[in-house]
């Protein structure tokens, strides 16, 4: 007798997946989002003083990335 999960998942449609075209466009913005920020977060701003940031209190808990 099959578990639930493996009777879903040997049920699973996976062509269907190929064809959802829309799911792949927003996984790829979301990517591409995501990659835009991470690079962005390393360029330097003009009259951002980058070393007063070291002694914020919340210098400790690191990036939200990191």
């Amino acid at each position: 007798m099959k578990s639930p999960i493996e009777h879903i998942v040997c049920g699973f449609n996976w062509s269907a997946l190929g064809r959802a075209k829309r799911l792949k466009s927003g996984l790829f913005f979301l990517l591409l989002a995501f990659v835009a920020i991470r690079l962005g977060a390393h360029i330097p701003l003009p009259g951002v003083d980058t070393a007063s940031g070291a002694s914020s209190p919340f210098a400790h808990m690191g990036s939200l990335f990191y």
